[in-house]
């Protein structure tokens, strides 16, 4: 089995916080330091939202089981 890699660029600080979406196996949430929260294409290698709302880094991630763009985070921000 062959291993593939791919470089997903755009936040402006490291990664903290990861998640795969449960439902569209090719969408995946990045939370940075930054402290945006990306969403992530992963079969383009695209960004198709950022969520700004938080002023210090993303620490965590959950997503809905059923309902693949509602989310949760936290934030050292609170």
């Amino acid at each position: 089995m062959q291993e593939t890699c791919i470089e997903l660029k755009g936040h402006t600080n490291y990664v903290r916080a990861l998640e795969w979406s449960p439902e569209i196996p090719y969408i995946c949430l990045s939370g940075s330091w930054d402290g945006d929260i990306r969403v992530w294409n992963v079969k383009e290698k695209t960004c198709i939202s950022i969520v700004p709302y938080h002023y210090s880094d993303v620490y965590g991630l959950a997503v809905h089981p059923q309902r693949p763009f509602l989310f949760v985070s936290s934030s050292r921000d609170t």
